[in-house]
């Protein structure tokens, strides 16, 4: 057996405060939990918004669709093509207002974690210094 005294080579190790390693790891924890609230709101007002672009447009469309339906009625290309043309730069409006959404949501989660990634930095360079 050996007389190798183990305590000796553990008191060189240096000895590390864990605490401010949690309250740090707590934070992270906490900031994409934040992160994910804010993404997850700006999801569902996408959705919701989506929904009520869908009911309108469609309440549009059975509404244009009785109008062309009348029997009797002449077609009226300019008429129509009107309505097309109308439609079509309707949904590229909805659909830039549906990207500016989602855009805001995910903006304000990243910055969450931007935020948090710098306090982090800082904290790091602090607690270098301090073991210093």
């Amino acid at each position: 057996m050996s007389n190798f005294d183990f305590s000796k080579l553990f008191s060189t190790i240096p000895q590390v405060d864990v605490k401010p390693l949690l309250a740090a790891q707590q934070k992270n924890v906490d900031a994409f939990v934040k992160a994910g609230t804010v993404l997850s709101e700006g999801m569902q007002t996408v959705l919701k918004r989506q929904v009520e672009l869908v009911q309108a447009n469609v309440a549009a469309s059975i509404a244009a669709a009785k109008d062309a339906s009348v029997v009797g009625k002449d077609l009226d290309l300019k008429k129509s093509y009107a309505l097309v043309q109308t439609a079509t730069e309707k949904a590229a409006a909805d659909t830039r207002e549906i990207i500016d959404i989602a855009t805001s949501a995910s903006t304000k989660a990243f910055e969450v974690l931007r935020a948090r990634g710098d306090e982090a930095a800082a904290e790091f360079k602090s607690l270098i210094k301090t073991a210093a």
